[in-house]
Formats: structure tokens, sequence, C-alpha cells
């Protein structure tokens, strides 16, 4: 389960093949596909042009396709990771989508090329990826760590501490990362720092 990143829909993956996508105003069932397989996790980009996806029996393969109301047309792949696939993130934009891996990558993808713009190997495996809504910052998670990076895969900086969730603000200016022992740090891109419930890792 994961929201659009527009914020406007919810998007469910099911164990009987299906992905289901409701808007959250109205909780109206926008769209049910049917897969031949069960889907592990699945992303709709903010223009609704394309979702992409990851089968849980090839869990290592991006899947995009151009959504309907009740099916998805052209189906391909996108590209390949190593191991399984953990976090797929559209830009706000709609013209890339970061993926993370097990195997310890980051890459983004031009949906019209194929082909990714940058790959950045880490110690440990991702967890979680997202783009700020300017699609000039990749933060990816590693639990243990969060990395953010340009889209040419300079690292810009580090996070430490156990890290289970991460976010932009709309405005894509701050940055937070919520950890296991209840502590929440907002970043601003400049540099400026604010601790809600404990203390800096």
């Amino acid at each position: 389960m994961r929201f659009s990143p527009n914020g406007k829909n919810l998007i469910l993956t099911n164990k009987d093949k299906t992905i289901k996508i409701y808007e959250l105003n109205t909780g109206v069932l926008l769209r049910n596909f049917s897969h031949q397989n069960e889907i592990k996790t699945a992303n709709l980009s903010p223009d609704n042009k394309h979702l992409a996806f990851v089968e849980r029996n090839v869990s290592n393969a991006i899947s995009i396709c151009n959504p309907g109301k009740d099916y998805c047309s052209n189906v391909r792949k996108l590209g390949f990771h190593n191991d399984n696939i953990t976090s797929l993130s559209f830009s706000h934009n709609g013209k890339f989508l970061a993926s993370g891996s097990k195997d310890k990558s980051i890459k983004l993808w031009s949906l019209d090329s194929k082909a990714f713009k940058v790959s950045e190997d880490k110690d440990r495996s991702i967890s979680q990826v997202k783009i700020n809504p300017n699609n000039k910052i990749i933060a990816a998670n590693s639990l243990e760590q969060v990395h953010l990076l340009n889209t040419n895969g300079t690292l810009i900086g580090t996070f430490d501490g156990y890290i289970n969730n991460l976010n932009f603000s709309p405005n894509g200016k701050i940055f937070t990362t919520g950890t296991a022992n209840s502590i929440v740090q907002i970043s601003s891109l400049n540099g400026k720092d604010m601790l809600l419930g404990g203390k800096k890792q």
C-alpha cells in the first residue's frame, strides 16, 4: 500500500494478483487491474500515464505499462537490478523512475529511453527511495543511513540512525526522517536541522 506522488490516490497490491487505485478524497475505486502474477510493489506516475510495478516471482525486474480503467496496455520491462527491488518512486514531472534494491544500488530510469541515469552502489541494501518535488534530489534509505544524491549521482549528504521512514516536504526544500526510537529529524537542504522526540544519532 502506498500513496501516489501527487497525494491524490492510494495504490493497493493484493495477493489476488490485482492492483487497485483509489481516489483519497472520495474513496472511489478508480482502477482495478488484474495481472498473471502477484504484484510485490507498484507506483503510479503523477500524470497517471505510467504504472510501474514489480512482480513477486521476478522481483529484480521493473515492469511498466499505460493504465486504462480496467487494464494496462503496452506492458514492458523497463530494467533490472541484480537482487530484489524494494522501492519505486516517480519524479513529480513524470519523466523518471527511481528504484532501490537489495543489491545495494540506486537507479534512476528515463521513461523515454529506458536507460538509467545514475547507479549508486552503497554498503547496505536500499529499503526506500524518494525523489523530491523539484525532481533534482534522490533520497535513499539503507535502514541505518539516508543518502541524498543529485540526479547525476553526486552524493550531497548523509543522515545516520536506524531510519524506517523518509519524506520530502511538498516544496522539496525540507527532508524528514523517522527512526525506530521515535526520533523525527527535520532537515532543510541548506543544512539546518530540527529534532522532534529525541536526540540526533
